[in-house]
């Protein structure tokens, strides 16, 4: 199973998750309650749901279990970080797609203000000390040209910056 992964499991990795078990698996037994791996998932996997995990069960052949050890660990949650990625990366084009309909010269640029207008208005609503804060982080990082916001670029940043992704320190 874990040759068939797309990420790469690290001596670091393996030791950070061995941490983790550790401390979950606090009778020193060398397996943990379903219940509490689920607690832990669902905790830790922004979005996750009761369909997508099941489906993790299903796929790491897990569905059913009292307990798992630790190897059954590293696989659940290596495969629980590439639905999360997956589904994190669906909400990333979509983030791109409304910022390319007010980009109608398809430059990859839209004004700053539009920008702003879009990020204080649509989703979570972000206050204007939010929006200034966000202003500083994209000159920062060089996704501002000319009071124009280069969007992919911004969104790139979210993904590279592990916002999307909170295993991504995990992988490499």
């Amino acid at each position: 199973m874990l040759s068939k992964m797309k990420c790469t499991l690290t001596h670091d990795v393996v030791s950070d998750l061995q941490e983790a078990f550790r401390l979950f698996d606090s009778a020193d037994e060398g397996v943990i309650a379903m219940s509490r791996v689920r607690s832990l998932a669902f905790s830790l996997v922004p979005k996750l749901n009761e369909g997508m995990f099941s489906r993790v069960l299903s796929t790491t052949k897990l569905e059913g279990c009292d307990a798992i050890n630790f190897p059954q660990f590293v696989v659940l949650f290596s495969t629980l970080s590439d639905v999360s990625t997956r589904a994190e990366n669906f909400g990333v084009d979509e983030l791109v797609e409304v910022f390319s309909h007010y980009d109608t010269n398809r430059t990859g640029y839209i004004d700053l203000n539009c920008f702003l207008q879009i990020m204080m208005e649509e989703g979570e609503l972000l206050s204007a000390v939010e929006g200034s804060e966000l202003v500083l982080h994209l000159r920062r990082f060089g996704c501002v040209h000319l009071n124009k916001v280069n969007y992919c670029k911004f969104v790139q940043r979210l993904v590279d910056s592990s916002l999307l992704n909170p295993f991504s320190h995990f992988f490499v």
